[in-house]
């Protein structure tokens, strides 16, 4: 006789540890011209700085960037299957070459209804690819029914039909309350979503917004803007998480701050500070106090001299009064 038995899997993860914050996922590949071809083939991608016939020319060429993303989503995909990834933040800060051993890592951050990973890959010690990713369940955990050759008896046999009778009167009980609390879990939903807002950064000038009114919003383009993609507890020391967060990534654009900043704010400005603002959790901007102390002067969307910029100002501003002068003395002589 035969019994029936519940067994709940997920793929072929039932026989894997399940991974916790920490935990690092990591492999070794080097990268060769075949792999290079291969791949070219594959995408299409003929850019001669990844594949060329010139002998001299091949020690120069460097391994695609989407090419190492793929080894990352196959360390993901390996580790987590049937996640997807939903949202990805990477940067190439160096060239991969090939004929060189490259380290992959993934590291998971956190783990919740959307899992964050960050990930790296490393080649003779430097950074050449890194990134965080947010992973989402494409499918939930399925239940399927296993034939166990077992001795059947009534206690068996209880059971089953106890497992039964539950499963009706928990079907029946959703069946009757799932219209009336439909709106108030609709609420909770929307309410939760509003709150859900990720650790985001944002440098404004001293122009744009108050610095004596804490609770009032910056106006205005910011200059640079970061999502993170990483959630910390909407707690202030959570906040404090995320303004140190941000003060790491914003650091990496200070030398080309300038060009950013002038392009983006749509507007003049002479002598103002940049600050650090942060959201996490609630959408509203909340400044750090943080300033680098350096002072942005841009015209027409273009970084200038601080002291070209003032002795233009005092020129235009002479010429005005001289304008002023000559109306006024004429005004005088007509009457």
């Amino acid at each position: 006789m035969h019994w029936l038995q519940l067994v709940r899997s997920f793929g072929s993860t039932a026989t894997k540890a399940q991974p916790t914050v920490g935990t690092v996922f990591s492999l070794s590949k080097t990268f060769r011209q075949s792999d290079v071809q291969q791949f070219v083939a594959l995408t299409g991608d003929s850019n001669p700085i990844h594949v060329t016939d010139v002998p001299y020319l091949k020690e120069q060429i460097f391994v695609n960037g989407a090419f190492l993303n793929g080894v990352i989503a196959g360390i993901i995909g390996t580790n987590f299957p049937g996640f997807v990834v939903t949202a990805q933040n990477f940067r190439f800060p160096n060239r991969c070459h090939l004929e060189k051993e490259v380290h992959f890592s993934v590291t998971v951050e956190e783990l919740r209804k959307i899992i964050t990973v960050s990930y790296e890959s490393k080649q003779n010690g430097i950074v050449v690819f890194e990134g965080q990713a947010r992973l989402f369940a494409a499918h939930r955990s399925t239940s399927r029914l296993v034939l166990l050759p077992q001795p059947f008896n009534m206690d068996n046999r209880r059971k089953s039909l106890a497992i039964f009778m539950f499963l009706i009167i928990a079907v029946l009980v959703r069946t009757a309350t799932c219209g009336k609390y439909s709106r108030f879990r609709q609420a909770d939903v929307q309410r939760k979503a509003a709150n859900d807002v990720p650790c985001t950064c944002a440098i404004y000038l001293t122009g744009q917004f108050n610095r004596f009114n804490r609770t009032e919003q910056p106006k205005g383009n910011p200059g640079i803007q970061l999502e993170l993609m990483q959630h910390f507890p909407c707690t202030t020391s959570g906040n404090k998480q995320c303004a140190n967060k941000c003060l790491d990534s914003i650091v990496k654009h200070l030398p080309n701050s300038q060009n950013v900043i002038c392009a983006t704010i749509d507007r003049d400005c002479f002598r103002e500070r940049a600050y650090l603002f942060y959201q996490n959790c609630a959408p509203r901007w909340v400044n750090s106090n943080l300033s680098a102390g350096k002072e942005y002067c841009c015209q027409n969307d273009k970084p200038m001299r601080c002291n070209l910029m003032a002795e233009l100002i005092r020129q235009s501003l002479r010429e005005n009064n001289t304008t002023s002068t000559s109306s006024d003395e004429q005004n005088v002589s007509d009457r």
